[in-house]
C-alpha cells in the first residue's frame, strides 16, 4: 500500500486502508507530521479528535484554561470527572486514548508568552482556536515573523468559518477593527495584566464541529502541499464562511491592507546548539556571530516595582505581561504609584546579558530575535 512508514505493521495499514483510497492521499508524511493547535475549547477539540483520527504523528496543544462543566456541550474530548483540569492535558490524554500512535503533547501556559515559538519554525500545519482577538494578533504576528502560513477559525451559535492566512498577501491584522482590539485586551494601557473578564459567545457543537471539520482539511492539505502534493482547499487569503440563519456556504476573498505594520520580510531562523535552559544572552549572541549586537526578548522584563511618592520597591523578576495590574498599587501610600525598572534588550557586556535567559521568563524553544548593523535574525536555541 502507497505511502506507509517503514516498520508499520499490518494493524497500521488496516487502520488508514480507506484514507489511502484518497487518490492525493499520503499517510506516511500525515504520521511523521508535526501540527500546532493553538487552543483546547470546542474547536480545539474538534480539530485535535480530528487529526488523532487520521493518524497525524505529533500533536501540540495549547491552552492556559481549565475544564468547565459547561464546556461538555460543546467539547467532544472532555468528560465530567475532567472538571478542574487544564484543557490541554486533558485533551491530549484523550488524543492518546483514541489514538496510542499519536504523540500529543501539551503545554499549559499562554500561547503567546508561555509557548517557544520554535514550535511555530517546526510544525507542519498551525490551527488557531481561540476566541481571542489579541490572541489571533500574536499568532499572526509570529507566523508572518517566520514567514509561515496559518488556519484560523471563529465559531458563534449560528456560524463557523476557516480561513487561510499566507506567508503572504492579506494577513489577520488587516481584517480587524480598533474597535475589536480596544474590547479584547487583556492588558492595562501600561501593559499590565488586567482580571480577567469573562468574554463568553454562545456556541453550539454544531458549529464546532463545521469549524474543526474545515480547519482539519486544511492542516492536511498543508501537510500534503509542503511534500508536493496537489490538494484542494482555500488558497492564502481565503475564508469558508458557512451561516446556518440564512442557510449558505460562501468563500470569500480577503484584502490586504497596504499599510499593515505585519507586511514586511520575515527574518531568517538559525538553530544554535545551546541549552535553552542555561544559555545566556551573551552565549547566544556570540553563537550567532560577532556582527549581531542585541538581543531582544519580545516583551519587557520588570525588575521591580518602585513606588513615586514614598520610594519602597517590590522586587518582580517578571515579564511584564504577567505582572498584573494590581501590584502598581502602593499599599504604604494608597494609590496606584509604583513604576517599573525594566528592559527587553540584552547588550554584550550587560550584566542581564549573564544571566540565564529562562530566569528572564524565556520560554523552552524560544524565538529570539539578534540584530547588528547590517543584520537580524531568529535564534531557535537546540541543545
Amino acid at each position: 500500500m502507497k505511502g506507509l512508514p517503514e516498520g508499520y505493521d499490518h494493524g497500521f495499514a488496516e487502520r488508514y486502508a480507506r484514507l489511502q483510497l484518497i487518490d492525493w492521499w499520503d499517510q506516511e508524511a500525515v504520521s511523521r507530521a508535526t501540527v500546532l493547535v493553538l487552543g483546547a475549547g470546542a474547536v480545539g477539540n474538534e480539530v485535535a479528535k480530528n487529526l488523532a483520527l487520521s493518524g497525524i504523528g505529533r500533536l501540540v496543544i495549547v491552552d492556559f484554561d481549565t475544564v468547565e462543566m459547561s464546556n461538555l456541550t460543546r467539547s467532544v474530548l472532555f468528560v465530567p470527572k475532567d472538571a478542574g483540569r487544564a484543557k490541554a492535558q486533558a485533551a491530549a490524554d484523550a488524543v492518546r486514548r483514541l489514538n496510542p500512535a499519536v504523540e500529543a503533547l501539551s503545554v499549559v501556559g499562554d500561547m503567546e508568552w508561555d509557548l517557544g515559538h520554535g514550535w511555530f519554525v517546526d510544525a507542519d500545519a498551525i490551527v488557531g482556536c481561540l476566541d481571542s482577538v489579541r490572541a489571533r494578533l500574536a499568532i499572526n504576528r509570529i507566523c508572518r515573523s517566520v514567514g509561515r502560513p496559518w488556519i484560523n477559525t471563529a465559531i458563534s451559535s449560528s456560524a463557523a468559518e476557516v480561513t487561510l492566512f499566507g506567508e503572504s498577501g492579506p494577513c489577520y491584522e488587516c481584517t480587524v477593527g480598533e474597535d475589536e482590539l480596544v474590547e479584547s485586551r487583556r492588558y492595562s494601557c501600561t501593559g499590565f495584566r488586567l482580571p480577567d473578564v469573562s468574554n463568553k459567545i454562545p456556541t453550539t457543537a454544531v458549529t464546532a464541529s463545521l469549524a474543526g471539520a474545515w480547519a482539519t482539511q486544511e492542516a492536511i492539505a498543508q501537510i500534503h502541499r509542503r511534500h508536493g502534493r496537489a490538494v484542494p482547499g482555500l488558497q492564502p487569503g481565503q475564508r469558508l464562511l458557512h451561516t446556518l440563519r440564512p442557510l449558505g456556504t460562501l468563500v470569500l476573498n480577503l484584502t490586504a491592507d497596504p499599510a499593515c505594520p505585519q507586511h514586511g520580510d520575515p527574518n531568517p531562523v538559525v538553530r544554535l546548539n545551546l541549552d535553552p535552559r542555561s544559555a545566556t544572552a551573551e552565549q547566544v549572541l556570540e553563537a550567532g556571530g560577532p556582527d549581531l549586537e542585541e538581543l531582544h526578548l519580545g516583551f519587557e522584563f520588570v525588575q521591580s516595582l518602585a513606588c513615586g511618592r514614598c520610594g519602597h520597591r517590590l522586587r518582580v523578576s517578571k515579564p511584564r505581561p504577567k505582572v498584573h495590574d494590581a501590584l502598581r498599587f502602593c499599599s504604604l501610600c494608597g494609590e496606584f504609584s509604583r513604576s517599573a525598572t525594566e528592559f527587553s534588550v540584552l547588550r554584550r557586556g550587560d550584566r542581564n546579558a549573564l544571566r540565564p535567559l529562562r530566569r528572564l521568563g524565556v520560554p523552552s524553544r524560544a524565538l529570539l530575535l539578534l540584530t547588528g548593523p547590517n543584520r537580524s535574525v531568529w535564534a531557535l536555541l537546540e541543545s
